[in-house]
C-alpha cells in the first residue's frame, strides 16, 4: 500500500480508525459502516483519509483485506472461500469472482 509518507503524523482520529478497519475487516460492508464509527459524513471522512494517507478509503479497506487473506492462505488450512470470507469480502463478490475464473 502506497501511503504520502509514513513518518508523517496522522490526526489521531484517523489512526485510531485504521485500527478499528483493522479489527473489524468481516464486519464492513460499506463506507457508510467505516463513517459511522468516524463520526463523519462519507464525503469527508473519504476526503480526509485520502488527505492523510494518499490512498482512498475504499483500497486501503481492499488491500488490508486481501493482507489478511495472504495471511490466512499461509497459516491455516482453510477452504478459499473461507479465507474470503473471513478476510470481509461477502459471499456474492467471492462467487462472482470465482465464476469469472472458471475455464469455459
Amino acid at each position: 500500500i502506497s501511503y504520502v509518507d509514513e513518518n508523517t503524523p496522522m490526526p489521531a482520529n484517523i489512526a485510531l480508525l485504521i485500527v478499528w478497519i483493522e479489527n473489524n475487516l468481516k464486519r464492513i460492508s460499506t463506507l457508510e459502516d467505516v463513517a459511522q464509527k468516524a463520526r463523519l459524513s462519507v464525503h469527508t471522512l473519504r476526503a480526509e483519509f485520502s488527505r492523510c494517507r494518499g490512498v482512498s478509503l475504499w483500497r486501503f479497506i481492499i488491500e488490508k483485506r486481501i493482507e489478511r487473506m495472504q495471511k490466512l492462505l499461509c497459516a491455516t488450512d482453510m477452504k478459499c472461500i473461507a479465507i474470503c470470507l473471513e478476510a470481509g469480502f461477502r459471499r456474492e463478490e467471492t462467487d462472482t469472482e470465482c465464476s469469472r475464473r472458471k475455464p469455459a
